[in-house]
């Protein structure tokens, strides 16, 4: 994977070694959880080495490093983010939930995403950040905050028209299901979909109910009232947007476990995630969702969610 960059985030506290004018820099205010950086201009972001034949995504410059709580999302355009907040907001929250005694410096991170992703010598990027339990060395600097940037590739438009094929597993279970550790992403690559067109997994509880993808939120749509499950998930971004979005568009929202039998019965099905939005799902295994067509209250909610990307993303920094 060539277009990809992997940095880390250099240590500004008072006193260390890397400290700059960044450290001494305002840390500002606050609209929304992106931060406004009072004029500190120089680089707080430091490039490492990656090699193209180890990376076949950007989550595999990681495995080097050891496990802490990530975040994963797509920039909108050159350097805007959807629910950046919201990302920060968990990641302090699985912080807090492992017992770490370190806080989030949130002003630094957002800086340094702001700073990875304008330095991208493409449009749009995927990007995803680690935080470690305690600092790291890294090519021999101290180093609590990893980020990796690659260039977006867009989900094919023949996907986001008529749907994916996804799959049940047993084999995967999220732990602590609040907490977004990076060793689930190992725990995930280590059980692959059994097909190349198999989109995505979905994990299930003890009484075959559907809980979410590997990397997703699933959901089903019977008689236009939108269901997910309501526990036992990750706090997913995306979904939480999406539930602003039913309320303002008035659609009914269900918060229940679907059986895997009730699929026979439902009218169509979606998922999403911070990086592809709004997703159709025509089959789940070997049942076919509705007419076997992307329903079109999924297409709806893919383009009110574009459309509320583009009305409501901002800079990390400004």
């Amino acid at each position: 994977m060539t277009d990809t960059l992997l940095y880390r985030v250099r240590n500004t506290a008072a006193g260390n070694a890397e400290s700059t004018d960044a450290a001494l820099a305002p840390s500002g205010d606050r609209e929304g959880g992106v931060v406004r950086s009072g004029g500190a201009s120089e680089s707080v972001i430091a490039p490492l080495p990656v090699d193209p034949e180890d990376a076949a995504s950007v989550h595999d410059l990681f495995d080097r490093f050891p496990h802490g709580v990530y975040s994963a999302l797509r920039t909108y355009g050159k350097a805007r983010f959807l629910g950046l907040e919201y990302h920060l907001d968990r990641t302090e929250n699985s912080m807090r939930s492992l017992g770490w005694s370190a806080a989030l410096d949130r002003w630094l991170l957002c800086r340094a995403i702001d700073e990875a992703v304008r330095s991208a010598p493409w449009d749009e990027s995927i990007l995803r950040y680690d935080v470690l339990p305690e600092p790291t060395d890294i090519e021999g600097s101290a180093a609590t905050m990893i980020l990796a940037v690659a260039r977006r590739v867009p989900i094919p438009e023949s996907m986001r028209r008529d749907g994916v094929r996804v799959e049940t597993t047993r084999e995967l279970r999220r732990p602590t299901p609040l907490v977004k550790t990076s060793d689930f992403v190992l725990t995930r690559r280590a059980a692959p979909p059994s097909s190349a067109d198999v989109y995505e997994q979905l994990l299930l509880d003890d009484d075959a109910r559907i809980l979410e993808g590997s990397s997703s939120t699933f959901y089903t749509i019977e008689n236009d009232v939108v269901q997910t499950a309501g526990d036992g998930v990750l706090e997913g971004i995306t979904r939480r947007i999406l539930f602003t979005i039913l309320e303002d568009l008035g659609i009914g929202l269900s918060l229940d476990r679907r059986s895997l039998a009730d699929l026979e019965r439902v009218d169509g099905a979606f998922l999403t995630s911070s990086s592809r939005g709004v997703l159709p799902v025509v089959r789940v295994d070997e049942c076919t969702i509705g007419d076997g067509r992307a329903h079109p209250l999924a297409l709806r909610l893919q383009a009110e969610y574009e459309r509320y990307a583009d009305e409501h993303a901002t800079h990390a920094s400004a």
